[in-house]
């Protein structure tokens, strides 16, 4: 259990991975799933996968991950990039910071202690934040429904929902 570096890795089963850090350097496709378990997931490159992708173990994504079913992380998120499922994304970790975009095309859940937004956050279907304090100054937007519950809100960005 040490560290893997994986710089074009491409699998038509599924991909699992268990290690102390994991580093995806040009690409991590697989036709299948792709489950990682790890301290900590460094994406540079693309993780793509035709069912679900699911972390155990913080998760810092600085290009692309794209699932066409469902995301799952427990453990830590800091997004720079793009993260787009045409499903559900979950989340459970202390710490939620997203720069870059967020977009499930059904629902978005997080279970969190700190949420920083300053780009986009967009579940097409419905979205459902429970932590202790939301720091907003980008979009926070749901098609169907949003629910937010928590302690504190810092807003000084928009946070609309369309059902």
């Amino acid at each position: 259990k040490g560290k893997v570096y994986l710089k074009d890795t491409q699998a038509k089963g599924n991909i699992n991975i268990s290690s102390t850090e994991t580093e995806i350097g040009e690409k991590l496709i697989s036709e299948n799933k792709i489950n990682i378990e790890n301290k900590k997931l460094l994406n540079k490159g693309k993780i793509i996968a035709n069912k679900d992708v699911a972390v155990k173990g913080n998760v810092e994504n600085n290009k692309l991950i794209f699932t066409n079913k469902d995301l799952n992380v427990e453990g830590d998120l800091k997004n720079t990039a793009n993260i787009q499922t045409k499903n559900d994304i979950k989340i459970n970790g202390k710490n939620i910071e997203n720069t870059g975009l967020i977009v499930a095309d059904k629902k978005i859940n997080i279970n969190s202690d700190n949420i920083n937004n300053t780009n986009k956050l967009v579940a097409k279907d419905t979205l459902d934040i429970n932590n202790k304090i939301l720091t907003n100054s980008g979009k926070i937007y749901s098609g169907n429904k949003t629910k937010i519950v928590n302690q504190k809100i810092n807003n000084l960005g928009d946070i609309t929902s369309s059902g």
